[in-house]
């Protein structure tokens, strides 16, 4: 069985000889696929999204798209060399999908064409490692078309050969230490965390169409409300709600 480590199949796959590759087990830091992500399907897209972001949470690695596996004592094999149609695959779409779809986007992440011109043509994703301080999430699946969701939250992680879904125990116990840490309540980090989002949301400064109006008016003078110290539940809820109006 072939031998080689994450490097070496990221220079094997820049170099353009995909057919390297086979033979070597997916594990922690390579992952296959035989076929590529069909996009037009909101559950694909969800999908790439939550591979490459188990593979940022996990130290990185590489996608290869064009490669079948075969099991073999309890392993998933790189097995052939199915090869993509470049008409079939918008490498482009695929960046901008991952930038939408992973908070935040995984730096340096790249979605290259492998292709020896000889019949053997791949796509892969290469995903280097992040500040290991970063946790890379994405918005809940939900097999819906349409923009992320921004008031969900799941996180991807990568052990052995499989992804898998970060557990809702676990992902309550980091957040339980982020707000331990920051030496706030939950109710003061809470607030915090809203007056940011409001914040973030509102339009910037200067002379907009509409300006002046009282809809406007009321609309801008939330987020003073909350500044203030003093959050109303009337207030913080018009607020999101005029904000996600906007957004939408």
């Amino acid at each position: 069985m072939s031998e080689m480590d994450l490097e070496a199949v990221r220079a094997a796959l820049r170099a353009h000889n995909p057919a390297a590759l086979l033979e070597l087990p997916e594990g922690q830091w390579l992952d296959a696929k035989g076929a590529p992500y069909e996009l037009r399907d909101p559950h694909a897209v969800e999908e790439l999204a939550k591979d490459v972001a188990a593979f940022a949470n996990g130290g990185g690695g590489v996608i290869v798209v064009g490669i079948t596996t075969r099991p073999e004592q309890g392993r998933e094999i790189l097995d052939k060399v199915s090869s993509v149609g470049r008409a079939s695959v918008d490498l482009d779409r695929w960046r901008k999908l991952i930038r939408q779809h992973i908070t935040p986007a995984p730096r340096g992440t790249s979605v290259e064409w492998s292709d020896d011109r000889q019949g053997a043509c791949v796509v892969y994703i290469d995903i280097p490692a992040q500040d290991p301080g970063c946790l890379f999430v994405v918005a809940a699946p939900t097999g819906k078309k349409g923009a992320p969701r921004t008031d969900t939250v799941a996180v991807p992680v990568r052990e052995a050969d499989g992804t898998h879904w970060l557990p809702r125990t676990e992902l309550q116990r980091l957040l339980s230490n982020g707000v331990a840490a920051s030496g706030m309540t939950t109710a003061q980090a809470l607030a915090d965390l809203l007056r940011e989002a409001v914040a973030q949301r509102q339009p910037e400064a200067g002379p907009q169409i509409g300006q002046g109006l009282p809809s406007r008016q009321e609309f801008s003078g939330a987020p003073r409300a909350c500044g203030s110290g003093s959050c109303s539940s009337e207030a913080v809820g018009t607020t999101i709600t005029d904000a996600t109006d906007v957004v939408h």
